[in-house]
């Protein structure tokens, strides 16, 4: 990998990722992409986590494979969202899965989570490519 330090580089991906994910966003959030930019940081962070963990468990594989970990990586983080959100945060309300997945807001937000990883992913591989 390059200079930077991977947990470094996966940091700051993340926050690219999700600052530049929510303004492309802009046009349906309006006037709510500041508190999307607050949540989605804060919500994200199980997913930012485990992403480190895997990251330091699986280095050298991902340092030997970046390219293919990062075309894969934004797949398993939306996924991950999909289920975090339906089972952490409104578990309480009793929504079926299949009635979730059918609701437009959750493709919506679903939508979002793949281009703030896609976005973080982009970056994380450019930073750490070899040059």
């Amino acid at each position: 990998m390059n200079d930077a330090h991977p947990a470094l580089a996966l940091g700051w991906s993340y926050v690219f990722g999700v600052f530049v994910g929510n303004l492309l966003f802009l046009p349906l959030t309006n006037v709510l992409f500041f508190a999307s930019v607050i949540g989605g940081f804060i919500l994200g962070l199980p997913l930012l986590f485990v992403a480190f963990v895997t990251l330091i468990a699986f280095r050298r594989h991902i340092e030997s494979h970046l390219f293919a970990w990062c075309v894969v990586a934004p797949i398993i983080v939306t996924v991950g969202w999909i289920v975090f959100e339906q089972y952490v945060i409104f578990a309480r309300q009793n929504v079926g899965f299949e009635r979730y997945l059918a609701e437009p807001v959750a493709s919506m937000r679903a939508a979002l989570a793949f281009t703030c990883a896609a976005i973080a992913s982009t970056k994380f591989y450019r930073m750490n490519r070899w040059v």
